[in-house]
């Protein structure tokens, strides 16, 4: 069985940690690239694996492929939702409560700032909920046809989009253009057109009887890695992003090798929960300053996210417990009530 790369995964914690230190209120010692920047580079990779999924065959319809990402997903939003909801509703009355509550239904079912930025109880949530809505409407549009989508469609939606976002200015910007699903269609659309020539590029280098291209490599992907951080805030950034994606996909450069450990297999499951369980982390750091500095010779953003990610820890393994909990519970029922047994 070949065995998994898990650069990519790597990628996408280091996204998420990225994202989560971007909303603290103090300034990081780390080196990373602008939040705002990653994530449209999230949404790029998600868009070149979502042509990866639709020729996989494993999904028939884009009902199936959806469903499959919240029944993974879903459970762990919902709670991540709830527990700000609680954290931020705390000694309020209990009409307020309940009204707020309501107001948020949109939030809970991942219809959050879909059209326009407005906030909302998990802010950092619309990123998730409007990759969800547009990698829908694009997998519908690739078994409609994929030749027009992904040689039409896709090069335009991101043409239009990148100019946009990269010649605005706040005198000129319409409102209507910060609508978040526009973000996300134009990022996820270039994924999608890039996914041809990265893999074709992959291909190349896979067969290619140059010597020592495992070192050439892995080599160039240190360079662009530099390169993505010292070119942080310009959507140039797309450029060396592409070629980094291609070298990590590579099988035989060092960094594919060394990152097939399964220490590694729950990164991109903790990258989500990273993501889902941040905010409320900002929030208590923000309420309680006396936090910060209480460690001595540790950064503050360092302490916040080694918070985050025991906090990300502990609150996914007790979703997964009651998940367990409750799938062996209704197997436990359907199981009596086809052999007639009451309980």
């Amino acid at each position: 069985m070949k065995q998994r790369n898990y650069s990519i995964d790597l990628m996408k914690f280091y996204f998420a940690l990225v994202i989560a230190v971007s909303h603290t209120p103090f300034p990081s010692t780390l080196p990373y690239i602008e939040g705002g920047y990653i994530v449209v580079l999230f949404f790029l990779l998600s868009g070149y694996f979502l042509v990866c999924s639709f020729d996989s065959g494993k999904y028939t319809d884009p009902w199936k492929f959806t469903m499959s990402r919240l029944k993974r997903i879903w459970p762990y939003y919902a709670v991540a939702f709830l527990l700000m909801y609680l954290y931020m509703s705390r000694g309020a009355g209990l009409r307020t409560l309940v009204l707020e509550f309501c107001r948020s239904l949109p939030e809970l079912f991942m219809l959050h700032c879909t059209g326009f930025l407005e906030g909302g109880i998990n802010y950092p949530m619309w990123q998730l909920c409007t990759l969800i809505i547009v990698s829908h409407i694009f997998f519908a549009l690739l078994q409609w046809n994929r030749d027009t989508t992904l040689n039409v469609i896709c090069p335009v939606t991101a043409l239009v989009t990148y100019t946009y976002y990269s010649n605005i200015t706040p005198e000129t910007a319409i409102p209507f253009v910060y609508s978040p699903i526009i973000r996300a269609a134009g990022a996820v659309a270039m994924g999608m057109f890039l996914h041809r020539p990265i893999r074709l590029a992959v291909e190349k280098l896979e067969t290619s009887k140059i010597p020592h291209m495992p070192i050439l490599v892995s080599c160039a992907s240190i360079f662009l890695m530099l390169l993505l951080w010292t070119n942080r805030m310009d959507y140039d950034i797309v450029i060396p992003y592409t070629a980094l994606l291609v070298c990590l996909l590579y099988s035989k450069s060092i960094w594919a090798v060394l990152l097939r450990s399964p220490i590694l297999r729950h990164l991109d499951t903790l990258a989500l929960g990273i993501y889902l369980n941040h905010a409320l982390i900002v929030r208590i750091f923000e309420d309680h300053p006396e936090i910060w500095g209480s460690i001595p010779f540790l950064p503050d953003d360092i302490v916040f996210l080694l918070a985050v990610l025991v906090y990300t820890v502990i609150m996914m393994k007790l979703v997964d417990i009651f998940m367990a909990f409750g799938k062996g519970l209704a197997k436990k029922y359907m199981s009596a009530d086809r052999k007639g047994i009451k309980i």
